[in-house]
């Protein structure tokens, strides 16, 4: 099979590559933009898409015409992406933001390993653990969605003020004497919290 002409972007280690069948002038740059935030290539896109959508004129497709298979190859590592290229996508920015958040000054023991092999994440756990929904969160109502988003983040950067954590950042508030307040038998850190009996 000949090899088809392609399009590579470099982002970070990896590669990302588009095969066509002809030498098109595409240019295709993935940037994420937020909605509504006054981009105005994202507006003007939104106005044609809104115009597209209402006009009396406007073609409807068949299934077969946007469903058939096109000569296109979306080429992430030189593995074929055989799926959905905007889940690509999105998993691609997911696991840079969290490069970008292990890299941070308080995950630097992540560095420190000697066998990177056994350090695995279970991406799928932690995406679960980060993010809110009612799904899986079914006690919570909508207004209190913000709240627990909240302490799941708190939670996950071990930034939850317990007392432990409390002593070392203001000795001079809280005295090393000080006790979970539930049982007053233990130091209250976050293990303590998971497992107190009371």
């Amino acid at each position: 099979m000949p090899r088809l002409p392609c399009l590579e972007f470099k982002f970070y280690d990896s590669t990302i590559s588009i095969y066509m069948d002809s030498q098109a002038a595409v240019d295709v740059l993935p940037v994420k933009v937020k909605g509504h935030d006054g981009n105005y290539w994202n507006e003007f896109a939104d106005s044609l898409a809104t115009s597209a959508h209402h006009s009396d004129d406007a073609i409807f497709l068949p299934i077969a015409d946007f469903t058939s298979s096109h000569n296109v190859r979306l080429v992430y590592d030189d593995v074929v992406y055989e799926s959905n290229p905007r889940r690509l996508f999105k998993l691609y920015y997911q696991s840079t933001f969290m490069k970008d958040l292990l890299s941070l000054k308080r995950f630097q023991f992540t560095f420190c390993l000697r066998d990177r092999d056994d350090y695995v994440v279970d991406w799928e756990l932690t995406w679960f653990s980060l993010n809110f929904s009612p799904v899986h969160d079914a006690s919570f109502q909508a207004h209190h969605a913000s709240r627990h988003y909240t302490f799941k983040f708190k939670l996950f950067l071990d930034d939850l003020p317990l007392l432990e954590k409390l002593k070392l950042t203001c000795p001079d508030l809280y005295i090393d004497l000080l006790t979970c307040r539930s049982c007053c038998d233990c130091k209250e850190d976050l293990l303590h919290l998971i497992l107190c009996p009371k």
